[in-house]
């Protein structure tokens, strides 16, 4: 067994406890390892990474948030997923009113990570499919504010139409499917 290949040896039949220890051999010298220090095939877990002389990446979360109007609204789809590295969070969400009832015309509320204040008022971002808007619109993009509320504005001519924010464009039936960046 000296000169056999790790690949080559026969599995054992009890988990290996990491107090075992490997001869390793290189350049005619041996060096002893256990198990336990040996990282392929094992995750590596840090509670922060490095990079270079300042940036810190601390966290890296995903997970599930929930879109919402307000008041007594329903919906046929209310999802909404983000990712967070760090201070940078991106947000996705689909948003589909059944009845608004006495929900908001231009608000949806719910993100799952306070706006930071030092960052510009807005934080833009990008509707990907709207539909079934309450008022008629050429253009339709969405943003954040530092009230943690995601708003709509509109485009209503291609050259001379003035930009509207906040307009009402929420009602039965709406949908829309957006992406939003913002830092906390």
């Amino acid at each position: 067994m000296a000169n056999s290949k790790i690949s080559a040896l026969t599995s054992a039949t009890t988990p290996l406890a990491g107090t075992e220890v490997l001869p390793i051999v290189q350049s005619s010298a041996t060096t002893k390892v256990t198990v336990a220090n040996l990282t392929a095939g094992r995750a590596v877990s840090a509670t922060s990474i490095q990079f270079g002389s300042g940036t810190v990446l601390s966290t890296y979360e995903e997970g599930t948030w929930t879109p919402s109007v307000g008041g007594n609204a329903t919906y046929t789809t209310q999802a909404g997923y983000y990712t967070k590295i760090g201070n940078f969070v991106k947000l996705r969400f689909w948003i589909t009113i059944n009845v608004l009832g006495t929900g908001s015309t231009t608000t949806i509320t719910g993100i799952p990570f306070t706006l930071n204040n030092n960052q510009p008022v807005i934080v833009g971002g990008v509707v990907c499919y709207a539909d079934n808007l309450a008022t008629s619109a050429l253009a339709l993009g969405v943003y954040a504010q530092n009230d943690n509320g995601i708003y709509f504005f509109t485009r209503n001519s291609s050259s001379t139409g003035a930009t509207t924010q906040k307009p009402a464009v929420i009602k039965d039936g709406f949908v829309a499917y957006c992406e939003l960046s913002y830092q906390t």
